[in-house]
């Protein structure tokens, strides 16, 4: 016969069979904080309850005789095993009773929920999880109630974007109000410090606020993982009733385009994409790797392509952080979120100390590896010369695709030392500014590169000006004449050897320079000399003018700075310094100017080689064009490498595309996307891994805000449900608009696109069912009801707003 005990949660030894909201309390009264008098019945009661009724009723009312306080009410609740997972919280789908106050009326509220077991909704619940229905078993906590001023919840963490923020939300008297019956909280959000977010006006202490949000940070800190709690406060004493890992956050992915539109400021079209992010991604990962030893990582983890934007990882970015040992939360500073001056700071974890040796070992091998810059980059240079050492005319389809994949692999070195050598200019100059700030000079005031003029080599300005000095210099006859000229024209003119030799040299050595340098689709300067002897025409004029105002503008020049103090940048040789200062600064002042010029020369080799591609694929392009598979050789740029690949070797990409005519139908498709999405906005920044509905200024009606109930996007006609007896008017799809939501409303959120209700905070029925059901949820939305029937909205459950969109 099995033997009941109602187990004090306070006690130092407790059997495994008691579900893991009992435990989580456990946890929190170890820890030290308040938690009203709490017990448990294990798994067996539900058991002999089944089992023998009679008996378990006579031994629930014993145990309950010896530890119950008369004078006190209670709260008895589950304590499910498949409660408070890692994945599902079950929650509402066990019955919580309140305010019972006597023996015999607790021992009848925990017959009747172990009797009941899960609410009527479980079948429709575990439908819809992908769960087993009858795979529970069932422990009670039986709580002493706290006399509740103040009740809440809060988040060390947002749960609906994984940010690193503390979310309070708190109502006047008892939390149910917040939890089961929907009633819109006040809010409040702290990010590092400092307030983001909070009511206009509260009758609520902002004191007892600031109380909850230390403690929350507390506990998810001393939990060791993010946090969500429910709490009670007596007027006197803050008490923590509920406490449960906020799951989920470390799959989610934020994805940022203010970081990358620095590269790729425009649309990007797929065989760019499919190129860049194969190239530079996996150069990344590659120094990844030397870092943190092997890994899952993929280039296509790294970025994405929306709206053909390209927008970085920032998750992924994170997740590397993390593997670092360095704080997750620093990819937040990368996207620019603001917040208080507790901004999340290096301090090396147990993992940054087992990586020092693979660091040691990394910074020494680039450190050797910069040493033979100018050296390994000549050899690159004439690896990319060595590819075309044949006429295109001699070679086939097929070995000209062996040349694309010879020039990655070599790209993909000098995308390697495109990003190391950077990183070691960034490193040497930031020393170097501390060392003469130790000395009392600001680097702002120095000049690193003076007398550099091999720096000159790699200026396509100076060289410019060069070919602009060389027109100047002509008579006035020849100038004006050289001027009023075209290209061709110039090309044309008799003698005029030394101007268009220096022209010949400007095309050799930046025409592969475009607008954008990640863009190989771009026109490069060769392939448009007219626009670059514009440009030395314009420069030639400018001089011309600054010539003939030199005097007075040096005057000038000396007055203004003269008056206003302002001082001219100091070279090495004019520092003011001691024998040993200046020996011990040296060093560092040749690496700095190293650094710069072995970034300059790699910059310009790498740009040369990636603008490589474009003449092997406009080659490929003009082949395919002339056997009638597409258009116009510019036409490739609309297929990924992949599908040139396929087009090439088979005749049309992979599946469903096949022969030529669906392939001029995808370009054609992808052409008319492009151009679709040129004039749209999209956000710098979107949660998950679906693009929010991108809507055009003018279709924009109204906008709605309230609190993000669960995460996600959609676009969907309104379904206003203010009742049970509107249950049927609900379709597939609908966009679910409501007053509020509690159990028996479960039903509708599992036909639902979205949900919509007028109150409840992010621990309301309507969020945490939408949040199980993977459904976008905006709550507390005033006059969410009033919306028609049928009406298109937008749904953004990331940040909380409904677009509603007119028809047009």
């Amino acid at each position: 016969m099995v033997r009941l005990k109602l187990i004090d949660l306070s006690e130092r030894k407790l059997p495994g069979e008691i579900g893991e909201k009992a435990r989580n309390l456990t946890w929190l009264i170890r820890q030290g904080y308040a938690v009203p008098r709490s017990y448990v019945l294990p798994f067996q009661a539900g058991e002999l309850c089944t089992q023998d009724l009679k008996e378990c009723r006579q031994q629930i009312q014993q145990v309950l005789s010896q530890q119950l306080d008369p004078t006190c009410a209670y709260a008895v609740r589950s304590s499910a095993n498949v409660e408070d997972s890692q994945h599902h919280s079950f929650a509402g789908q066990f019955n919580t009773l309140l305010n019972l106050r006597g023996v015999d009326n607790v021992s009848h509220a925990i017959e009747q929920l172990l009797l009941d077991g899960p609410s009527h909704m479980l079948s429709v619940y575990t439908a819809q999880t992908g769960l087993a229905s009858d795979d529970h078993r069932l422990a009670l906590i039986i709580q002493e109630m706290v006399n509740p001023v103040v009740s809440g919840v809060a988040f060390s963490r947002n749960p609906i974007t994984g940010l690193d923020e503390v979310i309070v939300e708190a109502v006047q008297g008892s939390g149910e109000k917040l939890v089961q019956e929907g009633q819109t909280p006040d809010r409040w959000v702290k990010k590092w410090g400092k307030w983001i977010a909070q009511p206009t006006q509260s009758e609520i202490d902002l004191a007892l606020i600031e109380k909850v949000s230390q403690q929350t940070s507390e506990i998810a800190k001393k939990y060791r993982g993010p946090v969500d709690l429910e709490w009670v406060y007596d007027g006197e004493r803050l008490y923590w009733v509920q406490l449960r890992p906020i799951t989920g956050l470390e799959t989610k992915n934020i994805y940022s385009n203010r970081i990358s539109r620095e590269f790729f400021p425009g649309l990007i079209k797929p065989l760019i994409w499919s190129v860049n992010t194969r190239l530079v991604n996996s150069a990344w990962i590659k120094l990844f790797s030397e870092l943190i030893g092997p890994n899952d990582l993929h280039y296509e983890d790294l970025a994405r392509s929306f709206g053909y934007r390209a927008y970085f990882n920032m998750g992924t970015v994170g997740r590397i952080l993390s593997l670092l040992g360095l704080p997750r939360e620093s990819l937040e500073l990368m996207l620019g979120i603001d917040g208080g001056a507790d901004r999340p700071r290096f301090r090396p974890s147990a993992r940054t100390m087992r990586l020092l040796p693979r660091m040691a070992w990394f910074i020494l091998k680039r450190a050797i590896s910069q040493r033979r810059t100018v050296a390994d980059v000549a050899r690159m240079k004439a690896a990319y010369e060595g590819l075309f050492a044949r006429p295109k005319h001699d070679i086939s389809d097929n070995e000209v695709l062996q040349q694309i994949d010879s020039l990655y692999q070599i790209n993909l070195k000098t995308a390697e030392y495109n990003i190391v050598t950077p990183l070691a200019m960034g490193i040497s100059t930031m020393l170097l500014r501390r060392q003469l700030a130790g000395v009392g000079v600001d680097f702002a005031n120095f000049d690193l590169l003076a007398g550099m003029e091999e720096m000159r080599d790699y200026d396509p300005k100076a060289a410019i000006q060069d070919v602009a000095a060389q027109v100047n210099q002509l008579d006035a006859a020849t100038r004006q004449q050289v001027i009023h000229s075209s290209f061709q024209a110039f090309n044309a003119l008799p003698g005029l050897a030394a101007v268009k030799r220096e022209m010949a040299e400007l095309l050799k050595n930046y025409g592969h320079l475009s607008d954008a340098g990640n863009d190989f689709s771009g026109v490069p300067w060769r392939e448009n000399p007219e626009m670059v002897f514009q440009m030395v025409l314009k420069e030639a004029e400018r001089l011309a003018r600054e010539e003939m105002g030199q005097a007075a503008q040096m005057c000038n020049q000396a007055e203004e700075e003269l008056g206003s103090g302002k001082a001219q940048k100091m070279r090495w040789d004019e520092l003011k310094l001691n024998r040993w200062k200046r020996f011990w600064l040296k060093s560092s002042y040749q690496r700095a100017r190293k650094a710069h010029y072995q970034r300059e020369l790699v910059s310009s080799v790498y740009t040369y080689g990636y603008g490589l591609f474009r003449e092997l694929f406009l080659e490929l392009g003009r082949r395919l064009a002339q056997q009638g598979i597409i258009e116009t050789g510019e036409d490739i740029f609309y297929l990924t490498w992949d599908e040139v690949r396929e087009v090439v070797q088979s005749g049309a990409p992979g599946t469903p595309v096949k022969g030529s005519g669906e392939v001029r139908l995808l370009i054609e498709q992808r052409q008319r996307e492009l151009e679709q999405s040129r004039d749209l906005v999209y956000p710098d920044v979107i949660y998950g891994d679906v693009l929010p509905p991108v809507i055009e200024t003018k279709e924009i009606e109204r906008v709605l805000r309230g609190v993000p109930g669960s995460s996600g996007y959609y676009r969907g006609p309104v379904k206003v449900i203010r009742s049970m007896q509107d249950f049927d008017r609900l379709e597939d799809g609908d966009v679910l608009v409501i007053p509020y939501s509690d159990i028996g409303w479960t039903p509708l959120f599992a036909r639902a696109g979205a949900v919509i209700a007028e109150s409840g905070g992010m621990l309301s029925h309507s969020s945490i069912v939408a949040r199980e059901y993977n459904l976008p949820c905006v709550v507390s939305v005033p006059q969410a009801c009033l919306l028609p029937d049928q009406a298109i909205v937008v749904v953004d459950g990331y940040k909380g707003e409904i677009i509603l969109v007119s028809a047009l």
